[in-house]
């Protein structure tokens, strides 16, 4: 077997990279996207040949319209599924802490609102594996570190509290 047919073999996963982006008050800046139903954080897919860390920069200025300087590493995760969507690897990114809602224009053709949301009602808004996410995120914000989740489950045991109720 060949190099090329060994790597063309190996298991793909979709990367993906997010800003935890907060107010004074400690709410989160949630994005509603026009395409899909539902909320989602600021952030999206790592292309080809990028960093989780550009993903984020980029996807953040692409989706606020601002540059927002992109802090340290908060969360990684690795979700498996079982169905047709495969696995993944996600990352959180400290977005940092902004009075106000941080855009300039929101790009007609993918957000249509962003607002700030109390962390305790997050999973109101957003699926519970990102409640999850976004709860650690802000749990490693405050304790510092890095928190590492498989499946929205501390790998290393930490308690985590993401809302009421699967999605």
């Amino acid at each position: 077997m060949t190099r090329a047919e060994f790597v063309a073999r190996l298991p793909r996963k979709v990367t993906a990279a997010c800003a935890l982006i907060t107010n004074a008050s400690g709410q989160v800046l949630l994005v509603k996207p026009t395409y899909k139903a539902g909320w989602e954080v600021p952030g999206g897919c790592v292309e080809d040949g990028e960093s989780a860390r550009a993903a984020c920069g980029r996807e953040v200025a692409e989706e606020l319209g601002v540059q927002l300087a992109i802090g340290r590493l908060l969360v990684v995760e690795h979700q498996t599924a079982p169905d047709d969507t495969g696995d993944s690897i996600m990352f959180v990114y400290e977005g940092g802490i902004h009075d106000e809602v941080v855009c300039v224009a929101l790009p007609a053709d993918e957000l249509e609102q962003a607002q700030f949301v109390p962390p305790d009602v997050l999973h109101e808004f957003v699926p519970v594996r990102l409640s999850r996410r976004l709860t650690a995120a802000i749990r490693a914000r405050h304790e510092g570190g890095v928190i590492e989740l498989v499946d929205g489950v501390d790998a290393a045991g930490g308690p985590l509290d993401a809302g009421a109720g699967e999605r």
